[in-house]
């Protein structure tokens, strides 16, 4: 990792690094009548890349960054018949690039105001690339985000009594999970020992998934 200085308010940096993942317990060791594992899998490995740019100055943050990131022998179950069990295997490289921007505003620092606190804005973009599939049966395909926008907004209610509206748009590398909108909120209340909250997530109920499996829950309260 290393980081200049271009002046006082403005910082170039970049970063590289080697990650790997080892094969899980139930990838090597479990079997079921629709599942057998495979001892002789490899750790999945990857190599990735940052630069980028951050911009600091009187309640006002920028950061922009370009990233890569390469991924070797990576672990997905698989076969080859229909008929066949599910198997983990070593089965492809996949290839990540992308770039995110960040934007935070700061208002008491930028203007003078008690009303207006704080608006964060950010988009991220990843395009991936997946290597060649000799399995014709793949239980993964890639599900990583394409397009993410993120917006939250704060402002006071009262002398200690704030509020919070955030928004997700998010799209996502696979067509069959759709692109959606999120919208969460939160009340809350700062006093000299004790802070207390109410929180919504997911306002408007909106049913989605992340993953080809999972559907995410709707709306809830804390």
């Amino acid at each position: 990792d290393i980081g200049y200085r271009l002046n006082e308010h403005t910082k170039f940096f970049a970063n590289a690094g080697y990650t790997y993942r080892v094969p899980t317990f139930t990838d090597l060791y479990y079997e079921d009548p629709a599942n057998l594992g495979n001892e002789k899998l490899l750790p999945e490995s990857a190599i990735a890349y940052e630069a980028g740019i951050k911009f600091n100055k009187n309640g006002f943050n920028l950061q922009s960054s370009w990233f890569k990131r390469n991924g070797q022998d990576l672990i997905d179950w698989t076969k080859t018949n229909s008929e066949d069990r599910w198997q983990p295997q070593n089965f492809a490289n996949v290839n990540m690039q992308g770039f995110e921007m960040a934007l935070d505003f700061y208002f008491p620092l930028l203007i003078e105001t008690q009303l207006l606190q704080r608006l964060n804005l950010s988009y991220t973009y990843i395009d991936a690339t997946i290597g060649a599939i000799e399995q014709p049966f793949s239980r993964y395909t890639l599900e990583n985000l394409k397009h993410q926008f993120v917006a939250n907004f704060e402002y006071r209610l009262a002398d200690n009594v704030f509020h919070q509206v955030a928004f997700r748009h998010i799209d996502r590398v696979n067509a069959s999970l759709g692109d959606y909108q999120l919208v969460d909120t939160k009340f809350f209340w700062k006093g000299k020992y004790l802070d207390a909250f109410v929180q919504v997530n997911n306002v408007f109920d909106v049913i989605y998934k992340e993953t080809n499996l999972v559907t995410m829950p709707g709306r809830w309260i804390s």
